[in-house]
């Protein structure tokens, strides 16, 4: 059953105020990023990239490294410049398509003269002019960073040609201070591209920028260059769009809300293929690896380069960061991230924590629990089967704490607020079950309904007084009469509640009892039966004067709520209660103590109860006082009952007693 509106009072109102308090702070936090929250989303993405394992990367993207065997026949860094051209010349003669330098060429190498370019430049300027090669550009975000340099005017020329902005709103790239650019005679020969990689706040590189700002200039990055020339494109055929996307020929490749597109990694260290800049100045890299292929040249020796933290690898060179860019760039990018699923993100926190909530005000605890491991549980598997199977970054960490959160802020009010729903609850059942039988006030105060459902079933009902009582009224004060009447109840009560009766009413010294709430049994007549021997045998022990009467019939009854809009009652109806209560009469008429249906003692035959037969003799065919129809009654006198209640059920007759015990008045 749910709650109400007020199931949780104002304590739980309290918690749910923090609850939203809560979850506009998470809202900032998605839109401007928090380091521990980055950290985290940063973890869940590792853990997607490693249950999707390594997948085979493009071959058509080759390193030649500058590695440790490479440094040690060269002796020195950085690398002379002649070096640098006779490696290019090599992968011109072997047929590379185009070339990307992740060098900073940005100081002329040292001259004997001290003036003009010295002829290792010349070397490396002339091999520029002969290849497609894209030289690394680092822009600088600090005025205050040594080495940075003033923007060139001219540096407009090497920006994106194409730039759609939007007549108003759009994103914007990361805008830079400065930047340490290649020497002027270097970048007039070739194309340049920003290498900046920045890290979140786990340091891990798990996106790029297409573009970084200078000025008015959007720089394109090194990867963006190298796909450009690799695909034949020029400079008027790829396009930056603030709307939030990327535009290579007739590939659109969609960015984030910051211009930045995930970098989708193949696998650890290594996964790009890589050959030592040693063996191509040796000539024996083969011609078939090379030619056709896009290939970066740069440093994977220890000490040398940047190293950057990927899901597969804690240290992956920065030259094969920027390949692995580059090969998404070319072939397409298996993951996306966009500003759009930013917005579904946010989405998913508020019904996440209105799943929370709606967990939360459910009394049912197992209801309240599966709806609380739904919306903890749902956003993370539905983040890993949109990795999976559609490529998609989704933020795992904050939608799922949005209900984390409001599910643990509204706990403690919660339980509070059950602990005392609880007592008040114990205290009304307990106040209930002073006016109605406590089986009848248990399922009343479970079911939270005015009555029980209207119904039709099978009950024993049993009326019963004390013959006599009007007689010793008259000779006793009001609070005597009282004081009598509450001792007469409460030993009634004792012997009905001791054979699972319910005590429908009290009327002076008689009572209604039913035998068949708050659920019909099969033993009800014979717990009926043995109930009206007992409590005649209690109360003629009680009350010797005065003679207590029974009258016991079994059958169906109208189960029911009557009454008007205000005063109510729960009761039973129908023939059975009309007979019943004839035979209390019955009884009385003919000097028995207790009279009883046929229907009752069939059915304590049925249940293998004779010994309950002892003392009582049928009279068939017996007219019942305001009814046509006719019944065979069993009667028994209060001596045959106390007698047999007084012997041991094994010393009893097993059949009904001889007539003789018979009351004489009842001939």
């Amino acid at each position: 059953m749910t709650s109400t509106p007020r199931s949780g009072g104002p304590l739980f109102r309290v918690s749910t105020l923090m609850a939203v308090a809560g979850l506009i702070l998470l809202v900032l936090v998605h839109r401007y990023g928090l380091p521990l929250f980055d950290s985290i989303e940063g973890s869940t993405l590792d853990g997607r990239f490693q249950l999707r394992g390594p997948v085979p990367a493009p071959d058509d993207v080759v390193i030649v490294a500058v590695d440790e065997r490479a440094l040690a026949e060269v002796g020195r860094w950085p690398l002379p410049r002649a070096k640098i051209a006779a490696a290019l010349e090599e992968l011109k003669r072997l047929g590379a398509r185009s070339v990307g330098l992740d060098f900073l060429l940005s100081e002329s190498e040292a001259t004997g003269s001290g003036a003009g370019l010295s002829p290792g430049d010349m070397a490396l300027r002339e091999a520029l002019e002969q290849n497609r090669c894209v030289l690394a550009m680092a822009a600088l975000f600090e005025r205050t960073m040594s080495g940075g340099q003033p923007v060139p005017g001219d540096l407009s020329a090497a920006g994106y040609r194409v730039v759609q902005k939007p007549a108003s709103g759009g994103f914007l790239p990361s805008q830079a201070t400065g930047a340490l650019l290649p020497l002027a005679d270097f970048r007039n020969v070739a194309a340049i591209g920003h290498v900046n990689l920045a890290p979140d706040r786990a340091g891990a590189r798990r996106s790029f920028e297409p573009a970084i700002a200078l000025g008015d200039t959007f720089v394109p990055s090194f990867a963006v260059q190298l796909a450009r020339l690799q695909m034949g494109l020029g400079e008027d055929e790829i396009a930056l769009s603030l709307n939030g996307w990327l535009q290579l020929g007739d590939r659109r490749i969609p960015l984030d809300s910051d211009l930045s597109a995930p970098i989708d990694y193949y696998g650890p260290t290594g996964s790009i293929r890589t050959y030592s800049l040693a063996d191509l100045l040796a000539g024996s890299v083969p011609r078939e690896a090379i030619a056709g292929h896009a290939v970066l040249l740069g440093a994977t020796a220890l000490g040398l380069g940047d190293r950057f933290i990927t899901p597969f690898a804690r240290e992956m060179p920065g030259v094969e960061v920027i390949a692995t860019v580059a090969a998404n760039l070319l072939h397409g990018p298996r993951l996306t991230r966009t500003g759009l699923m930013r917005a579904w993100e946010l989405g998913a926190m508020l019904v996440l924590a209105g799943l929370a909530w709606l967990a939360a005000t459910r009394r049912n605890p197992l209801l309240a629990l599966g709806l609380t491991l739904a919306a903890l549980l749902a956003w993370p598997a539905f983040c890993v089967l949109a990795f999976l199977q559609w490529h998609l970054w989704l933020n795992m960490v904050l939608p799922t704490f949005a209900a984390l959160l409001t599910a643990t802020i509204l706990l403690p009010g919660r339980v509070i607020a059950e602990l005392r729903l609880r007592r008040e609850a114990e205290r009304q059942r307990s106040n209930l079950a002073r006016y109605v039988p406590a089986a009848m006030a248990a399922q009343l105060a479970a079911e939270g309904k005015a009555g029980f459902h209207e119904r039709e079933q099978p009950a024993a009902i049993l009326f019963a007084d004390l013959s006599g009582f009007t007689q010793l009224s008259e000779t006793q004060s009001p609070e005597d009469t009282a004081r009598f009447l509450k001792a007469f109840h409460g030993r009634l009560e004792e012997v009905v509640l001791a054979h699972g009766g319910v005590i429908e009413q009290f009327v002076g010294d008689g009572a209604m009892v039913i035998f068949g709430l708050p659920q019909p049994r099969s033993e009800d007549p014979v717990s009926a039966l043995a109930c009206a021997r007992a409590l005649v045998a209690t109360l003629a022990r009680w009350q010797p004067k005065l003679t207590p009467r029974a009258g016991l019939h079994f059958g169906p009854v109208a189960l029911a709520r009557l009454g008007g809009a205000t005063q109510s009652q729960l009761a039973v109806a129908g023939d059975t209660v009309n007979v019943a209560s004839r035979l209390e009469d019955f009884a009385k008429q003919n000097g028995a103590a207790i009279a009883v249906s046929d229907a009752v003692m069939s059915a304590v035959a049925a249940a293998g109860r004779r010994d309950l037969q002892a003392g009582f003799w049928p009279l068939p065919d017996q007219a019942i006082r305001g009814r046509e129809g006719r019944l065979t009654v069993w009667i028994a006198p209060a001596e045959a009952v106390v007698e047999a209640a007084a012997t041991p059920a094994g010393d009893r007759a097993p059949g009904p007693a001889a007539k003789e015990n018979l009351n004489p008045e009842s001939s």
